[in-house]
């Protein structure tokens, strides 16, 4: 490097200067601002081959002053030669490090002097220290610099170069493709950790391409900027995922950037890494090419992209390349994979300083040169569009979404731009902007869809006010600040709204009362096992929401002539929630608008899902229309208003779809009508549609009977029609069990918030798993008001027997919401009660009664001491195929299986032939626990590595048991082993027809949610409640079945 170019000069804060400043005192700057000690000032600082001068000027009068120093008129003097310089360095604070703070000690008349600036960077900071490195004739610190796309492994390499562990807080390390560096971050560190003399290094972590967030552009300039600082870079690494070795995007893009700014300099200084070359055995036979192959062919390809690279060919090898495993499982390769790093640090110490300050003396315009070449051919014209409009940070964004021109742009609603792209108001002002001087011009998008829609615009026009910005106001605001009338004007604004709305998610921004949504797919969760029914996928109306600043809005009290819960209209108790009105069920409930930045809804417009007229202030009055597809008709197409028990026995209060026209195309009879079964002589009259969790049917009341319960198909086509009868509404607060009594939503949230779980017991129906309880009564009773820990209750389960289940407390086990559990006697731990509103109330018998109180006792699941082997241990193990045993569910297919009992042993802790079954602390005389046999090892198909496989009975080959050893503790040996060659024998004897219960087994063992479910009593099957029984299909020869619904008629009327 030339001497002319080793010359540094940055604008630094003086934080501490020595009590002599007399070479300071002939400049410019007054005396009044150098005798204050404890003042900082800005000053100018340069080094070059004659030493180390400085200028110093008051920040608070650096306008005063700046020109003047600019234009060398201020007559500092120099501090001190490089032959006076005893000692620099960052300072010894690590937060004031970060902050660019250092130091510079030199000797005045024998006696040292310290010196302390601020750099506006660290890599400035650093960046002084390596000058005055370079100028002394010391040996300057090895710079590397990672580069390479997001999810590639940088982090993991640099935390590998440094010596530290992959899990560290330096390099934040995330295995998913997400950005997790948003920033270019420098760490001084020595090579592999190994801290010896001459062994540093400076490790440059930058952000990756094709960034999640689409920040490439903005990350492009922070990290040349910051380069620039630095000084310099010995060598850049390019990183590539072994797995997928691809050049593609914005990585060579920018690669592409480096050689036109750079030419041949940039690739003399570059070397490759292949992340993720893992060395198991496993692993090596799978790799398609070696590690010399892909070198080659590598090195072909970038000679053919880059023109750069073949001039230095010319004269140089080939660009050198690694191969680093970024998980190395035992001693073998993490050695391998530290010699190879070790290989490459030798490399990279030969590389001279590549000197970025001259070449990347404006980063900002190598980052627009960056976007230049990311911009797609068809969007051209739209980045000059947004130049203009000085918004072309914009730009990156809107391709990625396929925004590619002006008018795809033009058409995005402003509410559109500021949710799903970021953008701020004043952006989409400026975006629409035509330039006049005077108050911002409106959105004439609006503005033409106002006239569309024969909406007066003058007063719009007049406001100059926004999609977005007119979305936040309510009805008395718009008539006020656009000058419309109250009816056909406003009528019109809302059919507009609806519009601009549809399909985004609801926020406390954009929500109105009387607001018709639909479930946002992609973030809702309301469907849990122990709460009321949701939406069945269908529309409903906003009633009233809580901003987040906790004011209430819209409809809160019950109309007068409400038959329905009391309930129903409270508004939601936490901030960011809504409290919508389903009309698939009758029933409301609480959903979020922006707590915890989820958005549960999406809004729709009335008209295209049926909905004719709304009004929240009142559901009674919304008017539908009659679907279309009647022939195909679904839960979420029902329009429930007409209260009426449901279940034969022990109903519930529900609400039923009463549509003449609708319940006639689906079920053939109308409310009101009357049916007959002549060879029983039952009658029973038509109440409306119900839905269940099979679907839906027709419900009919029968005096024989509590309540409605739904008809099979097959049944209603050989049923007489009567003379109509008239039916009674069934008002809520005429029955004590209710099919939305269960706590709303932002109830059971609040119950998240509140929980203190600290109460050790068992969930599980069939294999116990640990949790933990909140047993307090008030966190019960939101679930179950009355109730507490302890509380027993019976239920009649028919021909099941009678069971008892205790009430046990509210976990959030394997969910995200609290759940209350129960203990019942079949079960070996408790669990989630479906429902419990519809079947028990406080003081009186229902199907479920209280029958006494018990003390609940803590109970911790026994520990398992097995320690299952290392995914390194099995990668090495070597399988001896001695048994031969079919494989599979059906028996299928035939495998041979290493028996070895010692192996065996260690990979699940029982020998082969070992009968294991699910522990039980309660036995009852019908519990049947299921029994499996260890058969031996085979590889798991999926991974290839070595797994146990057993046997279930009833099945006809092996099985994995997936999560086994989180069920391990849970499984008991029997003292009966089973002879293998026998238990083959007997497999191969049993008839064609699979086993009937290994799909309710894979389902257990697959989904651990199911351990902890409804318990089997429960009554599945009802909707809103309890159909009567499963619906029939089209088959008039179906005698057996309408012989036995008749004996069951007979059996009611006796």
């Amino acid at each position: 490097m030339s001497e002319s170019r080793d010359i540094r000069e940055h604008e630094v804060t003086i934080v501490n200067m020595p009590p002599s400043r007399a070479t300071l005192r002939r400049s410019i700057i007054p005396r009044f601002f150098l005798d204050k000690p404890r003042d900082e000032f800005e000053g100018l600082l340069r080094a070059d081959a004659d030493g180390v001068t400085l200028v110093v000027f008051s920040r608070t009068h650096i306008k005063q002053v700046h020109d003047a120093i600019r234009h060398a008129s201020a007559k500092a003097k120099l501090v001190a030669t490089l032959e006076d310089i005893l000692d620099f360095g960052l300072d010894d604070d690590p937060a004031a490090r970060r902050e660019g703070q250092w130091y510079l000690t030199v000797t005045r008349k024998g006696k040292p002097c310290k010196y302390e600036f601020r750099s506006k960077t660290v890599f400035q900071a650093v960046g002084w220290l390596q000058t005055l490195r370079k100028l002394r004739g010391e040996s300057i610190i090895p710079i590397v610099a990672v580069l390479g796309e997001t999810g590639v492994g940088k982090s993991l390499l640099c935390s590998q170069l440094a010596g530290l562990d992959p899990n560290n807080t330096i390099f934040r390390v995330d295995a998913t493709a997400k950005s997790v560096t948003s920033t270019t971050d420098m760490y001084l560190t020595h090579w592999l950790g190994q801290k010896e003399e001459g062994n540093e290094v400076i490790v440059i972590d930058t952000p990756g391409l094709s960034d999640s967030q689409h920040r490439d552009d903005a990350n492009v300039s922070d990290m040349l900027g910051k380069l620039a600082d630095l000084g310099g870079v010995h060598t850049f690494v390019v990183l590539f995922n072994s797995q997928d070795p691809r050049l593609r995007g914005p990585l060579e893009q920018m690669l592409s950037v480096f050689e036109r700014r750079f030419k041949t300099g940039f690739w003399e200084h570059t070397l490759i890494m292949f992340t993720r070359w893992y060395d198991d055995p496993i692993s090596q036979r799978r790799r398609p090419k070696s590690a010399s192959d892909l070198e080659t062919e590598w090195n072909s390809e970038l000679r053919e992209r880059f023109p750069a690279i073949e001039d230095m060919l010319r004269v140089n090898k080939d660009i050198p390349c690694y191969f680093v495993d970024n998980d190395p499982l035992d001693e073998d390769e993490k050695e391998k994979t530290l010699a190879e790093l070790r290989r490459f640090s030798v490399e990279a110490r030969q590389n001279d300083l590549f000197d970025c300050r001259r070449v990347l003396a404006d980063p900002r315009a190598v980052a627009d040169l960056f976007r230049e070449y990311t911009i797609p051919e068809e969007a051209r014209e739209l980045a000059e569009f947004l130049r203009a409009k000085a918004l072309e940070d914009k730009l990156q964004g809107l391709t990625v979404a396929g925004i590619l021109t002006i008018t795809d742009l033009i058409g995005l609603q402003d509410i559109q731009l500021i949710d799903y792209f970021g953008w701020t108001m004043e952006d989409c002002d400026n975006l629409r902007n035509t330039g006049r001087k005077g108050p911002i011009a409106p959105n004439f998008v609006v503005v033409n869809e106002f006239r569309g829609l024969d909406i007066p615009t003058e007063g719009l026009l007049r406001s100059g006010l926004g999609a977005a910005e007119l979305l936040s106001l309510d009805d008395g605001a718009i008539c006020d600040r656009l000058d419309l009338k109250w009816g056909k004007d406003l009528r019109r604004y809302h059919k507009w709204r609806e519009e601009v709305l549809k399909q985004q998610p609801v926020s406390t921004s954009t929500i109105f009362a009387g607001a018709i949504v639909v479930r946002n797919e992609e973030v809702w969760d309301h469907d849990g096992q122990d709460a009321m029914d949701q939406d069945w996928s269908g529309p409903g109306m906003v009633l009233s929401w809580t901003d987040m600043n906790r004011k209430v809005y819209g409809t809160t009290r019950p109309p007068r002539d409400w038959t329905g819960n009391p309930t129903a209209f409270d508004a939601p108790i936490l901030p960011g929630w809504c409290r919508v009105y389903w009309f698939a069920t009758g029933f409301t409930n609480c959903y979020r608008i922006g707590y915890e930045d989820r958005h549960d809804l999406r809004y729709e417009v009335g008209e295209d899902v049926g909905i004719l007229e709304k009004q929240a202030h009142k559901p009674s009055l919304c008017k539908f229309a009659t679907p279309s597809h009647l022939d195909a008709f679904t839960k979420g197409d029902l329009r429930c208003t007409f209260g009426f028990r449901i279940g034969a026995r022990n109903p519930h209060w529900a609400r039923f779809d009463v549509r003449p026209e609708v319940c006639r195309a689906v079920g053939g009879f109308a409310p009101g009508d009357v049916i007959r079964l002549n060879r029983v002589g039952h009658e029973a009259i038509c109440i409306g549609l119900a839905g269940t969790n099979n679907g839906i049917g027709l419900s009919f009341f029968s005096k024989a009977d509590e309540g409605a319960t739904i008809y099979p198909k097959f049944i209603l086509q050989r049923a007489a029609k009567g003379k109509p009868s008239r039916v009674t509404e069934v008002k809520h607060s005429d029955m004590l069990y209710h099919a939305d009594t269960g706590p709303s939503n932002d109830r059971i949230a609040k119950v998240a918030l509140d929980m203190e779980a600290d109460f050790p017991y068992v969930i599980g129906a069939q294999y116990e798993e640990q949790a933990m309880f909140d047993t307090r009564p008030e966190i019960i009773g939101v679930f179950a008001p009355g109730l507490k820990c302890g509380d027993q209750l019976g239920l009649n389960a028919g021909d099941r027997g009678y069971r008892t289940l205790t009430v046990i407390g509210v976990a959030k086990h394997n969910s995200e919401h609290p759940r209350l559990f129960m203990h019942a006697d079949n079960h070996v731990g408790a669990t989630v009660w479906p429902r419990l509103h519809e079947h028990y109330h406080e003081g009186e018998e229902g199907r479920l009664k209280k029958v006494g109180t018990e003390t609940v006792r803590p109970v911790t699941v026994a520990v398992d001491d097995f320690t299952p082997p290392s995914e390194a241990e099995l990668r090495k193990l070597q399988l001896l195929p001695m048994l031969e045993f079919p494989v599979g569910n059906f028996g299928a297919r035939t495998a041979k299986f290493d028996v070895r009992p010692e192996v065996c042993g260690r990979l699940c802790g029982f020998k082969p032939g070992t009968v294991l079954s699910f522990r039980r602390r309660n036995q009852s005389s019908d519990s049947k626990s299921r029994a499996f046999t260890v058969i031996g090892i085979l590889p798991n198909p999926e991974t290839g590595l070595p797994a146990v496989w057993f046997h279930e009975d009833g099945d006809r080959g092996a099985m994995l048991i997936p999560a086994f050893y989180e069920l391990r503790s849970s499984l008991v040996a029997d003292e009966e082993t089973r002879d293998l060659n026998e238990l083959r024998e007997e497999l191969a004897k049993m008839p064609d027809e699979p086993a009937g219960d290994i799909g309710m087994l894979l389902a257990l063992l697959r989904g651990k949610a199911m351990n902890s479910g409804a318990a089997e009593d429960s009554g599945e099957g009802a909707s809103q409640g309890a159909g009567s029984g499963k619906q029939g299909g089209d088959d008039d020869s179906d005698d057996e079945g309408f012989d036995a619904f008749l004996e069951q008629m007979r059996r009611m009327d006796r």
